[in-house]
């Protein structure tokens, strides 16, 4: 008895989260407390004139990111254009691919969860720990202004995603390794009580101290597009699903080059001539759910990029 209540004790002193999360009662703050997401919005608020946003890998969502007050890309959104879904198709074409009908239908045909999906497939396990592959199109993500993608567990060689650790040192995998394996003592323990596995789980959160909440290995995305850039080349094509197919196989490079235009919404003479030596320069002003301001020059003629829902009813 001594030894439960000391557990308890222990519990409570190191934010008990945890111990109501995995004895089936919700915990709010296990869900929406993040010391990482805490610490990207401090570095958001410092430079207004170039804003980032973030987005979750997986079905979890990205609402605890939107209570820290970071953008997100991803979301659960009840209103948005036709051709932004459209658009998020091609993000999640790799998951797209693999998932059954039930999931799939899920987002095709009910909406409003605009997530980075994955099946099983995107979890292996390797030393006894969950690796995770990312089932979505980074380089859409890059063209949609995220800086910071948050994953459900490890991602094994970031570099071919062009991503890398926000956090140094490795601590960010660290911190989820402390979560996973204190998870596993948490259910060892609920299956099969005994004093042993009891006194195992105390002695691991004395000695390791982890953290009480989701946790969420944070990478940066290298090649992310700024929210506003110019170019002075493009392609045409005849209909927003050439359009969309074509953007969805380009590299981040040739996105940042080029703009994807459609033929009935432009008009041709208004184009500016190719250059190969476009020097420019943008940034934001002001920001707001009405009013956007930037700040922008060039040494040629070019096409500022803003890349935000639009729709000309709007």
């Amino acid at each position: 008895i001594a030894l439960l209540l000391l557990l308890l004790f222990t519990l409570a002193a190191f934010r008990s989260e945890f111990a109501l999360k995995y004895t089936l009662i919700p915990s709010y703050n296990f869900y929406f407390h993040n010391p990482t997401a805490e610490k990207i919005k401090s570095e958001f608020d410092k430079s207004p004139e170039s804003p980032f946003r973030t987005a979750v890998l997986g079905w979890q969502g990205p609402y605890f990111l939107q209570y820290h007050g970071l953008q997100t890309l991803d979301g659960n959104i009840g209103v948005y254009p036709v051709r932004f879904k459209h658009f998020w198709e091609k993000v999640i074409e790799p998951w797209l691919c693999k998932a059954d009908k039930i999931n799939t239908d899920y987002f095709l045909y009910y909406g409003p969860k605009v997530y980075l999906c994955h099946t099983s497939e995107a979890f292996t396990e390797k030393d006894d720990l969950n690796y995770y592959t990312p089932q979505a199109n980074l380089n859409l993500l890059a063209l949609g202004n995220v800086k910071y993608i948050f994953s459900p567990a490890p991602i094994e060689n970031p570099e071919m995603y062009n991503l890398s650790p926000y956090l140094s040192d490795g601590e960010g995998e660290k911190e989820y390794i402390k979560f996973f394996n204190l998870k596993k003592r948490v259910y060892s323990l609920k299956n099969k009580f005994s004093f042993h596995a009891l006194k195992e789980l105390f002695s691991y959160i004395s000695k390791e101290r982890p953290g009480f909440h989701m946790p969420h290995v944070v990478y940066v995305l290298n090649n992310t597009l700024p929210r506003v850039f110019m170019v002075n080349d493009w392609n045409i094509y005849e209909n927003e699903s050439n359009a969309l197919s074509a953007l969805s196989r380009m590299s981040v490079d040739e996105i940042s080059r080029k703009a994807v235009l459609i033929e009935k919404e432009i008009s041709k003479e208004d184009l500016p001539m190719p250059w190969s030596d476009l020097q420019w320069s943008a940034k934001v002003v002001s920001y707001e759910p009405d009013y956007i301001k930037v700040a922008a020059s060039a040494n040629k003629d070019a096409i500022l990029i803003l890349t935000d829902n639009f729709h000309r009813n709007w």
